[in-house]
């Protein structure tokens, strides 16, 4: 088998973005803030985290005034009262020479993994009153965590201030260096005894990042007693697979922030880490597979009426829902409202989630319609064709032995979109008479994990795969499609078959890595045997031909095409 980490199911989402439109968007932000609204003061500090990240990034020369009023909106945000500062620092930001474009990427702990900013603030606020701190935070989301961390403590009265940094290299072996000025601030709060605080999310598997962090302050001369790393995940130094990290970690602090977004709100049963299987479905044994370290927060409300669930803070769970408004509109799915801190609340859909032996014609003219309609309203300017491609061939030469020859413009598309992907069966509602709804519809397709943006075929193939179709009602599907949007996709769907097929089978794959042990294990080898087998089908639908070759592994080979 191949190594279950070394497999591609997360996609780079790091983008290009004009600055000039960024900074607007902040400052329409920070004009619609009104006091005692915490939710309108943390969309303009994660804007403003984003903004200063990029420009940071770039080096550029008046990045201190980005930081400035990050950390006015960090305090604002925490006080619950816009500063009477912001003003000023908005009519001096907007007038700013700004470079043309800066790269820029969603911090990923606010954007899906419910990472509540109160918490970092709430820790930061426990801290030792007698000494003064170095908060350093490591790029995209230290910019914000650094600033919270640093407005909790000027909020107490204790001395404090902040750099932020982007390690390079290797994800498993990463580096920091510190440029003169953040080495000078490094030395000045020597001199007076400052606690090093690092912050991020994660550690993730590597833990390279922190370490990187640390090291680089013991290389100019820091304790590293004096220095604690404070993250998300909790760490054990065995498991880091960062070279020496066993050795090297032990030198350092290693804190985890303690969630605490169910206490803050006023909801009911918590149905996260696929635990809405249990009360939407019967027969656990026939429970589709789910990875639950990486599910959104969801909870059904009190009264039973509503489905909550975590899609992003700020502007992340605003485009969510905004593509929620126009699904519902259409009869697609249900209505949806902004629930704050996140939080998107849905109608529940009183009915039951389809399953496969269920497809039939009138069901595939809904997916079609509904196909047709993305494509429609979900535009979007970008995609990654070279990465979706490289993600093909990695997965299905890692996983089937397989080395595909496919053309460099395969996934090339003039139709990029938002798609949903998520259509299995059981996302699929048959609620009052013959009425079909579809749930869990936007926030997957521009999340962290591959497609991104890209053409609706990913869409279509996910329906063919996830229903088991066969080829009339593939062919069916196709044609309803068409006849709906004026778009031929039958030349598309087979590279998208494979495209599909190649990230499921490892999505799976590592999904049940992480779950070794438990319950959920079972279903996603289950899921993992599955996908590998539809994708082996549509490998020789497409005109590949493979050879078995009985080993320990069962691994294929391609012998022509």
């Amino acid at each position: 088998m191949a190594d279950p980490v070394n497999l591609l199911v997360f996609r780079n989402t790091r983008e290009r973005i004009a600055t000039d439109g960024l900074s607007r968007r902040l400052c329409e932000s920070l004009e619609q803030i009104k006091p005692g609204r915490s939710d309108e003061i943390l969309e303009a500090l994660v804007r403003a985290g984003e903004l200063e990240c990029g420009l940071k990034d770039c080096n550029w020369p008046d990045v201190s005034r980005a930081c400035t009023l990050t950390d006015v909106l960090a305090g604002s945000y925490l006080s619950c009262t816009p500063s009477t500062e912001l003003q000023l620092l908005l009519r001096e930001f907007c007038e700013l020479p700004f470079p043309e474009v800066i790269e820029v990427s969603p911090p990923e702990g606010l954007a899906y993994y419910a990472l509540h900013p109160r918490d970092f603030a709430d820790e930061a606020s426990r801290s030792d009153s007698n000494y003064s701190y170095a908060v350093i935070g490591i790029r995209s989301i230290g910019t914000v965590l650094s600033a919270l961390w640093t407005a909790a403590l000027r909020g107490r009265g204790i001395a404090a201030s902040r750099i932020t940094v982007r390690p390079s290299g290797h994800p498993y072996n990463r580096v920091t260096v510190f440029n003169v000025g953040q080495i000078s601030w490094i030395h000045q709060q020597q001199r007076i005894g400052s606690r090093f605080i690092v912050v991020d999310e994660g550690p993730g598997l590597s833990g390279s990042s922190f370490l990187s962090v640390g090291e680089s302050l013991v290389r100019h001369g820091v304790d590293a007693e004096r220095i604690t790393f404070w993250g998300t995940r909790a760490s054990e130094a065995n498991t880091l697979c960062s070279p020496g990290a066993a050795t090297r970690s032990r030198q350092f602090r290693w804190k985890c922030i303690a969630p605490n977004f169910y206490t803050r709100l006023d909801h009911g049963r918590f149905v996260g880490n696929g635990e809405w299987r249990a009360l939407l479905l019967s027969g656990s044994d026939k429970w589709p597979a789910c990875w639950p370290q990486i599910e959104r927060l969801k909870f059904v409300s009190s009264d039973g009426t509503e489905i909550l669930k975590f899609e992003g803070f700020g502007r992340f769970g605003a485009q969510a829902r905004k593509r929620a408004d126009r699904i519902s509109e259409l009869g697609f799915g249900p209505s949806v409202r902004d629930a704050s801190n996140g939080l998107s609340a849905y109608a529940f859909v009183s009915g039951r989630p389809m399953n496969r032996p269920e497809i039939c014609p009138s069901l595939i003219e809904q997916i079609a319609r509904y196909c047709a309609y993305r494509r429609s309203e979900f535009r979007h300017g970008s995609s990654a064709p070279d990465e979706l491609l490289e993600m093909v061939r990695f997965n299905t030469s890692q996983e089937l032995g397989i080395d595909l020859e496919l053309p460099s413009d395969i996934f090339c598309s003039t139709n990029s979109v938002i798609c949903d992907g998520r259509m299995q069966p059981h996302e699929w509602i048959a609620s009052t008479g013959e009425n079909v709804l579809k749930v869990d519809a936007c926030s997957h397709g521009d999340d962290h994990f591959f497609p991104g943006p890209t053409d609706i075929a990913w869409d279509l193939a996910g329906a063919m795969v996830e229903w088991d179709m066969h080829e009339d009602a593939s062919n069916l599907l196709l044609s309803c499609y068409a006849r709906h949007s004026g778009d031929a996709a039958k030349s598309r769907i087979g590279s998208y078959l494979m495209a599909y097929g190649a990230f499921r089978m490892a999505y799976c794959k590592m999904a049940f890595t992480a779950t070794q042990g438990a319950d959920e294990e079972g279903r996603l080898r289950r899921a993992y045997d599955f996908y590998r087998g539809r994708l082996l089908r549509d490998l020789r639908r497409a005109g590949y031909v493979f050879k078995i070759h009985q080993s320990d592994d069962a691994k294929l080979c391609r012998s022509s095409a």
